[in-house]
């Protein structure tokens, strides 16, 4: 099968695109992004996907490339970066996990599914024990453990990255001490 750029974006939306130069150059580089997504993604249907959102991001911010660089290296970068992001957003979520565990809720959720009134006194001991926080500490944690990011919670609390980082750590190290009674031995 043959992909070309009007497979996975509109053929409407590549034509109304103001510099033709630009949309026959992203052409040119296509089936190189497919080799290398293919070399970063071992699955066919992400690698494909990360071509497609690195298209998308290459014509949204065409006004960003300067055209001293190299297309192809600026295209390779946009890749890459999108695949790392991906892969960092998983590990987030592999991480959110892993923190629960550090608490314990997901060592106490196979024990505690049994018994639904068990399980929500656990799940309200944690909310309880999170909103008592000193409010820095609360503010942070409560962000961080909703999936954002160092980087998102310094800006919306518009406090420095070094500061989100320890008053999540400071946060985690007060509820593992107060929920220490729920850990596993």
């Amino acid at each position: 099968m043959s992909c070309t750029l009007t497979t996975f974006i509109s053929p409407h939306f590549i034509e109304t695109m103001p510099d033709r130069t630009f949309r026959d150059a992203l052409s040119s580089y296509y089936k190189d992004m497919q080799i290398y997504a293919r070399s970063l993604e071992p699955n066919a249907q992400e690698a494909n996907d990360l071509v497609q959102e690195t298209i998308y991001k290459a014509i949204r911010y065409q006004e960003k490339f300067n055209t001293t660089m190299s297309l192809r290296g600026w295209l390779f970068t946009i890749l890459k970066n999108t695949k790392i992001n991906a892969f960092r957003r998983k590990r987030r979520s592999d991480t959110l996990i892993a923190c629960e565990e550090t608490l314990s809720y997901a060592k106490l959720f196979y024990s505690a599914s049994k018994n639904e009134g068990e399980r929500n006194c656990v799940i309200a001991d944690i909310q309880n024990s999170i909103s008592a926080l000193n409010p820095e500490y609360g503010i942070a944690i409560s962000y961080f453990l909703k999936g954002y990011k160092y980087h998102e919670i310094s800006s919306m609390l518009n406090i420095p990255i070094g500061t989100v980082k320890f008053r999540i750590h400071m946060a985690r190290g007060i509820l593992k001490q107060q929920l220490s009674v729920y850990q596993l031995h």
